[in-house]
């Protein structure tokens, strides 16, 4: 595990509420479309896992394909205002052609798959710019919004003044520790399981070129909510209350399957106790002669 963080600084402490409450809501999200939600249910229910299974694993199913459908269908694209117009100047075709020279260097016909599949499955999509000018290019890429908190904008202005973006990874060792980089339009910065660190090619501190904060998010389905509406969200609500009826049921399995209550019959009655170290005795009714 993780041996430090950079939210244990006094400078990103304000933002870990925030990065800890988006984490739970899209984790909740990706749960109904990679079976986790579906596989916990199960595994509290025990015995009953096979009998259940069968009759809510349908319920689930069709959530995955949905979010593959959307993937499939839906283009990862974007059109620039006046693109479509019969008369569009010079201006914009020159913006187009930019667009999509940034596309072809992105890999974007594959990789828009994935910003549009990001969005199906957790309700907003994020992308990052990276600046490859030395290089010849500038790449977008979509990443996953689950690692990703934007701070800002501050009023009247429209771009993010600060990101965080904190994943977990593994050292040639096998030891996991939190990988975290700070931008904002002035300077990049990395951690280490909270401390200055400095990947290979870069230092601890470094300017940023782009002189923008260069990750954007966008909502799947516009619905008013901070973080869209996945595909499935509706069918979500349905699945919760299921999910609730089935925690019902499986506290009861698990408090009286795991203690079982003792009966003997044929034997003289007693002081009723439940609990699986005491026994009830019933005496047997006499038969009624015909």
């Amino acid at each position: 595990m993780a041996d430090g963080s950079i939210f244990d600084l006094e400078e990103f402490k304000p933002y870990k509420k925030r990065f800890e409450n988006k984490a739970k809501e899209l984790n909740h999200r990706r749960a109904y479309y990679d079976g986790d939600q579906y596989r916990s249910l199960l595994s509290r229910l025990k015995w009953l896992q096979y009998r259940v299974g069968k009759e809510v694993r349908p319920l689930f199913m069709p959530l995955a394909r949905a979010v593959d459908i959307d993937a499939g269908i839906i283009p990862g694209g974007w059109l620039l205002p006046g693109e479509t117009d019969e008369n569009s100047g010079s201006d914009v075709l020159a913006k187009v052609e930019a667009r999509d020279r940034v596309f072809a260097w992105s890999n974007w016909q594959t990789k828009g798959v994935l910003y549009v599949h990001y969005g199906a499955q957790y309700g907003v999509s994020a992308t990052k710019v990276s600046d490859l000018r030395e290089k010849g290019r500038i790449t977008i890429t979509p990443v996953d919004p689950l690692n990703l908190l934007l701070i800002g904008p501050e009023p009247g202005e429209d771009d993010p003044i600060m990101s965080l973006w904190v994943e977990t990874k593994v050292d040639s060792n096998g030891d996991e520790y939190e990988f975290a980089e700070v931008i904002l339009p002035d300077i990049i910065r990395f951690f280490r399981s909270g401390r200055p660190y400095a990947p290979p090619g870069y230092e601890e501190e470094n300017i940023n070129t782009l002189e923008k904060v260069p990750y954007c998010e966008v909502r799947h389905i516009e619905n008013g909510e901070i973080y869209g509406e996945c595909t499935y969200k509706k069918a979500m609500l349905l699945l919760d209350e299921l999910n609730n009826l089935a925690t019902d049921l499986a506290n009861s399995v698990e408090k009286h399957g795991s203690k079982p209550q003792w009966g003997v019959f044929g034997a003289e009655p007693s002081d009723l106790r439940h609990d699986e170290d005491s026994i009830w005795f019933f005496p047997l009714m006499p038969r009624l002669r015909s």
